[in-house]
Formats: structure tokens, C-alpha cells, sequence
């Protein structure tokens, strides 16, 4: 009976150990990923689109008042802005215009019904919540319908 106590202390014991011991090895690095270009979790390097993705270290970083500003500085988007500075911000990507670039907010849809377009201004997020912005360019309406023409 003492034999078999002991054996199963010992394994008690090692298995307490082996948890203790595969608990230390949980720092681990994921790379990033890109989930836009093809509503698929791919590496931005195997993307066929050109897909900029901006960091939350990026907008802290750029000192924007708006998700507007912090895009504005990306390459090959156009914005309409209309009234004062941070007021009404449209944006066009490759010569589209406003109603043919799609907006999304974690997959869910914010261009108006009425126009097509989205004023980036009216992001109904704070820019400190934002973990990250990837911006598509070019046709996308294969995957995400018609006002997908110029990006996402």
C-alpha cells in the first residue's frame, strides 16, 4: 500500500512539474496579419493587393485627432474634405470616388446607404482603441460587392 502512495505521489509530483515547466515558455511572438485583402489570415509579404497596414504604435505615433488625419499620410488615397480642418473627409483610392471605397469597422459595414460614401471623421471609435487600420487598394468587389470598387 506504501509502494502504491508513493508511486502516486511521484506521478502527481512530475506532472506538477512538467505544467510548471511548459508554463515558462509562454512568451511567444505572432507575426502580423493581414485579414482584408482576402477574408483570409495572410502574411502582408503573400498579399496580392497593395495593403498598407497601420499599427496602433503608427497612430499613437502621428499625433491625428481623427482616423481622417492618420490615413491621409498613407500612399495613393485621395481625400475630399469639405468645411474646416476635421470636419467632413471623404476618401477615394486610385481615382474612384467616395461611394466606391468601402469602409469597415471589425468586418461590419459603415458606408451610408443614402450616397456610398463614409466620412472618416464620424468613426465611432476613439483612435486609442484602434489596434490597427489596413487599407486595400484596388478592386475588391469579388469579395466585398460592388462599393468595393476602388479598396477597402
Amino acid at each position: 500500500m506504501k509502494k502504491w502512495v508513493a508511486m502516486l505521489l511521484a506521478g502527481v509530483l512530475s506532472v506538477a512539474w512538467s505544467i510548471i515547466a511548459f508554463a515558462e515558455e509562454a512568451d511567444v511572438k505572432l507575426q502580423e496579419v493581414v485579414v482584408t485583402a482576402t477574408k483570409t489570415e495572410k502574411d502582408p509579404k503573400d498579399v496580392t493587393q497593395a495593403v498598407t497596414v497601420i499599427t496602433s504604435d503608427e497612430i499613437k505615433r502621428s499625433g491625428a485627432s481623427n482616423a481622417a488625419e492618420v490615413v491621409k499620410k498613407s500612399v495613393d488615397l485621395n481625400f475630399q474634405e469639405y468645411g474646416p480642418k476635421g470636419s467632413t473627409a471623404n476618401i477615394s483610392v486610385r481615382g474612384s470616388t467616395a461611394a466606391q471605397v468601402l469602409i469597415l469597422l471589425d468586418g461590419i459595414r459603415l458606408n451610408s446607404p443614402g450616397d456610398g460614401g463614409f466620412n472618416l471623421t464620424d468613426l465611432p471609435v476613439a483612435l486609442d482603441d484602434i489596434e490597427r487600420i489596413e487599407i486595400v487598394r484596388g478592386p475588391s468587389s469579388a469579395l466585398y460587392g460592388a462599393d468595393a470598387v476602388g479598396g477597402v
